[in-house]
């Protein structure tokens, strides 16, 4: 994504995949988000791809491309994200994209 420049500057629309884990740790979960502008937004409307009135959920709106300003977006929310558990943090994270593990549930014998 650092070496990606959109052929319209104020009009484009793609998803992200970022791997965010605990401070330390080796490990990472993927969140998922759809970076775009509001002029990209207006065209998928008027492509029909869009219904007139939708959700915004792991989208993260710009004006203009500048990876640097949307990895210190992200990386900024996740740093006020905090919990006891890895669980707890990943699931403020969810609020603002799409964790891997959303709905995932654990498998147990009783839940056949």
């Amino acid at each position: 994504m650092p070496s990606f420049i959109p052929a319209v500057s104020d009009r484009f629309g793609f998803w992200c995949h970022a791997r965010i884990g605990s401070q330390g740790s080796d490990s990472a979960d993927l969140f998922q988000f759809c970076i775009c502008t509001p002029a990209w937004l207006i065209s998928e409307r008027l492509c029909g791809n869009l219904a007139n009135a939708s959700f915004g959920r792991n989208l993260i709106l710009v004006f203009s491309y500048d990876f640097n300003e949307i990895v210190e977006l992200v990386g900024s929310y996740a740093q006020s994200c905090e919990g006891d558990t890895w669980d707890e943090i990943a699931t403020k994270l969810a609020r603002v994209g799409e964790w891997e593990f959303d709905d995932y549930k654990h498998y147990s014998p009783q839940n056949r």
